[in-house]
């Protein structure tokens, strides 16, 4: 599908909060306020929706419409610093990012964890998106699905690590990344720390940054190094980027930095020159890219890791708009080769026109970039594939003309990944090819 302004889609549609008993007792626009954090999670969108101070869950599958729903908050600014409510039921405040934290890997635990970086209680609150069973020193606690509660924090903002959750502070935590084992990381802004919240204890400890006295949150600088003699300033947006590798969008030093998780080591990344005040990361394991929101640039970047080198990333470019839709394939097949057939489907009633100088732009995702240029003159079409190629990016540029002698430059954007969901590597023989709708 292409891209969707789901904000003005549907401006008919109403988020409806219920009572104990299940009865609607208010309504809102399906509108939002300032959104900032945002997670896909088994096809659905859940998104911080900031300024309305609550959490919202989007079906983007459904074709004839999205189906919205509140997952937390009144659409009110709360001061509860406890929680324990269902649902719309729970006022909240700020949330800024969101994370899913899967409890079967802890063990002795069950159930899926919406955590949620509440930036306006300084605070880490959880939503429980099925029964939950935490266990703990013996004791097992559960909670039904739905409950909104405090996760860690006081409320008091400052800069306190503590092995009793309750007992910690944060000041204004704004972006959460997860290992997918027993550690949750918090780019905690104004204490200018990065902070890890052990499950299931959610006891919170120091990775780096700030400074010893709890109280001083002006404890920044500019400064790798190990733990608290590492400086940052402002960071908000956190990933991992690999077993025991963090990337940290330290957003007021305009830079991105490196923490080993184990040795708490920050490290300055070699590139990319020229940020101003990146905020959000995201880290696509199967071809080792992060891309980042370059804030003040108005610009996102694609960063290669582990080398470093970037470049921008641009839906427009001088030849023309991107005109067709963004896709990705799975490619899923038994058999491993070095090369892949596509089949290109266009719009219907267009056919492609063999005289023009139709080419796509291949860009294959390795440990090392590379990009060529093919002609394109048939709608069968084989690429040549390195058996270390994680992902392949295609620009189509086609001319194609309709039956009553219209004719179209348009251009498509795909995108192929040769991995399973378990991160197994495969690639599809071309005697099967590969169909591709161009719309």
């Amino acid at each position: 599908k292409s891209f969707k302004d789901i904000k003005n889609k549907r401006n008919a549609a109403l988020l409806s909060q219920t009572n104990e008993l299940g009865e609607v007792v208010k309504q809102y626009p399906a509108t939002l306020n300032s959104p900032q954090g945002l997670l896909v999670h088994e096809g659905n969108l859940y998104v911080c929706d900031t300024n309305s101070h609550r959490v919202v869950k989007v079906s983007v599958d459904d074709e004839e419409g999205e189906e919205w729903e509140v997952v937390c908050g009144t659409g009110y600014q709360g001061h509860d610093l406890e929680g324990g409510k269902l649902g719309s039921q729970q006022e909240i405040s700020s949330p800024w990012d969101i994370e899913v934290v899967n409890l079967g890997n802890v063990p002795g635990c069950h159930g899926n964890l919406l955590v949620i970086a509440m930036a306006g209680t300084h605070q880490i609150w959880g939503y429980a998106l099925t029964d939950i069973a935490i266990k703990h020193r013996g004791q097992t606690v559960e909670h039904e699905s739905g409950k909104t509660w405090r996760l860690a924090g006081s409320g008091d903002e400052a800069n306190k690590n503590n092995s009793y959750p309750h007992k910690a502070s944060f000041a204004q935590p704004s972006g959460l990344t997860y290992d997918g084992g027993r550690l949750l990381y918090v780019a905690d802004s104004e204490s200018s720390t990065v902070r890890c919240v052990e499950l299931p204890s959610f006891s919170v400890k120091n990775v780096a940054g700030g400074g010893l006295d709890p109280s001083d949150l002006f404890a920044y600088g500019d400064i790798d190094g190990k733990g608290t003699a590492a400086k940052l300033q402002h960071p908000i947006g956190v990933a991992m980027i690999g077993e025991q590798s963090l990337l940290v969008a330290d957003s007021y030093n305009h830079k991105l930095k490196q923490i080993n998780t184990k040795s708490r080591v920050v490290t300055t990344c070699a590139g990319p020159d020229g940020l101003s005040e990146p905020s959000g990361l995201s880290y696509d394991p199967y071809t080792k890219r992060v891309y980042v929101a370059d804030t003040n640039n108005n610009t996102v970047r694609e960063v290669r890791v582990p080398s470093w080198g970037s470049k921008e990333v641009r839906v427009v470019d001088k030849g023309g708009r991107v005109t067709g839709s963004s896709g990705v394939s799975w490619v899923t097949s038994q058999e491993s080769t070095t090369s892949l057939t596509l089949s290109l489907n266009l719009p219907p009633d267009q056919k492609l026109n063999t005289s023009a100088p139709s080419k796509v732009h291949v860009t294959h995702y390795s440990e090392e970039e590379v990009e060529e240029e093919i002609a394109v003159s048939s709608t069968m079409l084989t690429l040549p594939v390195s058996e270390r190629c994680g992902a392949l990016g295609l620009l189509f540029t086609l001319y194609s003309c309709s039956e009553d002698g219209a004719c179209y430059m348009n251009r498509y954007l795909h995108r192929i990944n040769f991995v399973d969901d378990s991160g197994k590597r495969d690639l599809l023989s071309p005697s099967r090819p590969l169909e591709l709708h161009l719309e």
